[in-house]
């Protein structure tokens, strides 16, 4: 994160090398496109440091880019993320290698963020 006031939930150790077992979209509510949820299910087991982190949640998100294929994240492996914060709003830039093993980049806001670890 660029400042050092990182959020609670944030993975501050990183997840490099977990993989993103799946990716979902969620509607919240019928009449709020971005009243949304983005779930990440990982698996952690292979991650350097942060193996306990099963799933991670990104309410109100959305692309920066819209011609992203959400797909691509499934079976891909997290590589190097960085966040920020600005007016209430996080902006997360992640690196990921695709199942092809094809390096790619997604960037997207959110509103806030939920994480659940292994017990």
């Amino acid at each position: 994160m660029k400042n050092c006031n990182l959020p609670e939930w944030y993975w501050s150790r990183g997840l490099h090398d977990a993989k993103i077992v799946s990716v979902e979209i969620k509607q919240l509510s019928d009449w709020n496109q971005y009243d949304n949820c983005l779930i990440f299910k990982i698996n952690g087991h292979g991650a350097m440091f942060e193996q306990d982190i099963i799933e991670i949640r990104f309410f109100h998100f959305r692309f920066n880019k819209v011609d992203f294929n959400i797909f691509s994240l499934n079976g891909s492996w997290w590589l190097h993320d960085d966040i920020s914060e600005k007016n209430g709003e996080y902006q997360l830039f992640l690196e990921f290698d695709d199942k092809d093993c094809e390096r790619k980049t997604v960037e997207f806001s959110f509103k806030s963020a939920e994480v659940t670890r292994r017990k």
